[in-house]
């Protein structure tokens, strides 16, 4: 049974031959693990697609997982504690509604991301995989402008 398989029979209630898996990795897990951690991952199958996309660059990071105050593209202000570890929405562009009017909404591209930052990120380019969304996708990115 392939990972795809897997993963729709599950969905489905179905049986499959065993639990699919996401490894789920945070990039302040890889930094602080390194090797270790990739010789684990390379020995557990995954069924979502995790090496279908390279590690995204430290210096590609966004802002609510780069260390320190950083504002992201909509205008609102995480706090992050660790690099890679995604960090706290402090400072909302619409905590008031008030703004809302004068609130300038960014250009931003949607599509297959071209690194992966943890395994909701695919590229989608197979179909040996059941692809499934991140956990940040533009539903919580709404929810970050008001500060829910």
């Amino acid at each position: 049974m392939n990972s795809r398989e897997r993963a729709s029979k599950a969905i489905h209630f179905g049986k499959p031959d065993r639990p699919p898996i996401s490894h789920a990795i945070l990039p302040s897990a890889q930094y602080h693990h390194g090797k270790a951690l990739t010789e684990i991952l390379q020995t557990v199958h995954e069924d979502f697609g995790w090496h279908l996309l390279p590690d995204l660059p430290r210096e590609k990071l966004p802002p609510m997982y780069k260390p320190g105050r950083n504002v992201d593209g909509f205008g609102t202000v995480w706090q992050v504690t660790e690099e890679g570890r995604c960090g706290i929405p402090v400072e909302f562009p619409l905590a008031d509604f008030g703004c809302y009017d004068a609130y300038v909404w960014p250009q931003f591209n949607a599509g297959p991301p071209a690194y992966r930052l943890y395994s909701g990120h695919m590229a989608g380019d197979s179909c040996d995989y059941y692809a499934r969304g991140g956990w940040i996708v533009f539903f919580e990115q709404m929810q970050q402008l008001r500060g829910f």
